[in-house]
This record gives structure tokens, C-alpha cells and sequence, in this order.
């Protein structure tokens, strides 16, 4: 896996949120996440994946619906569509720090149960 596509980052629980303003609010449940980020915007946190075929299938389910969140989406995105809904903090993410281009998910993994 490309290590452009890993990040760290903050995921929150959503408690308030302003679909015009952008605002979006919510109380922390994982800092220093390790996430993938699966297309512009979207990202699936590596703690839910337990092999390889995780992420097959997130690309296959991202890929089959579409950008959709909500049910058995593992997608999350920068903002709380809903009150309880897991998002992103934008402000909190940067790269996963690794002085290589590429990446294992096994390691990934690994590092993730490490945290």
C-alpha cells in the first residue's frame, strides 16, 4: 500500500452539526487513528481491518455503492451526517511518518494493536 494514502488522525463521535455551515462538533473516541484513505475524502480506520481482505473489501464495497456512509459503510469522512456517526478531524490529520513508499497492511495492522 501506497504510504501517500496513510494518515493519522482523529476520530470523533458526532454530537452537533451544521450541514450549511460546515460545522461539525463531537467528542473524541480514538486520537493518533491510523486511517486509510480510501478516495478523496473518505477513510476507513485500520483498527477495523484484521487481514488483507478487509481492505479488499472496502474497495469493493466502496467501488460497488459508491461514496455512501451510514450502515455497512466502514467509510468516514470529514464530517457527521448524523448525531453518533464517527468522522474525521481534518485538522488533526497528517501522514503516516515512514521513510518508505510502501507498506504492508500486516504491518499496519500490527503497529495499529501496538497503539
Amino acid at each position: 500500500m501506497k504510504v501517500k494514502n496513510i494518515y493519522l488522525g482523529t476520530i470523533k463521535e458526532g454530537t452537533t452539526y451544521y450541514t450549511g455551515e460546515k460545522k461539525h462538533q463531537g467528542k473524541t473516541i480514538v486520537e493518533n487513528a491510523i486511517l486509510i484513505r480510501v478516495t478523496k475524502g473518505a477513510f476507513v480506520s485500520i483498527a477495523d481491518y484484521r487481514n488483507i481482505f478487509d481492505k479488499l473489501r472496502t474497495r469493493k464495497y466502496y467501488f460497488k455503492n459508491g461514496f455512501s456512509l451510514g450502515g455497512k459503510s466502514p467509510l468516514m469522512t470529514y464530517y457527521s451526517y448524523e448525531p453518533g456517526s464517527p468522522f474525521i478531524d481534518e485538522d488533526s490529520l497528517k501522514h503516516y511518518p515512514s521513510d518508505k513508499k510502501h507498506i504492508s497492511v500486516k504491518k499496519l495492522i500490527k503497529n495499529a494493536k501496538k497503539q
